[in-house]
């Protein structure tokens, strides 16, 4: 097993796979292009961005960790939500939340893994 620089985890070279409650595979895509921007975010206030990938089936979308960062991102929360757009295309849509009572000013960079299937 291994995992490569972009973060994928390999055994034997081949990314590894993970099985849904019918036994059926589904591959798990990781993305390190995850970017969350914000000069100064309020108390409480919220940026998102979008991301659209073309899957038969989307399962479950989540953020990873940073990869980089500057800033207070403590006080961020990072939370993903899937959306079907139609004929197969699904957009992800990453939301930076400030959770704390002062003002926030942070970038960041997130890993954005998604399961589902081509």
């Amino acid at each position: 097993m291994s995992i490569g620089l972009d973060g994928v985890v390999k055994v034997d070279n081949k990314p590894v796979l993970v099985t849904d409650i019918n036994n059926l595979w589904r591959p798990v895509v990781i993305s390190s292009d995850a970017n969350l921007a914000a000069v100064a975010l309020a108390p409480g206030a919220q940026v998102s961005v979008t991301y659209a990938y073309l899957f038969n089936l989307m399962e479950a979308a989540w953020t990873a960790g940073y990869t980089n960062f500057s800033g207070e991102c403590n006080k961020i929360v990072t939370t993903t939500e899937i959306v079907n757009t139609g004929a197969g295309q699904y957009q992800v849509k990453i939301y930076a939340t400030n959770v704390s009572n002062s003002a926030a000013t942070f970038s960041s960079k997130w890993k954005l893994m998604i399961m589902g299937n081509y």
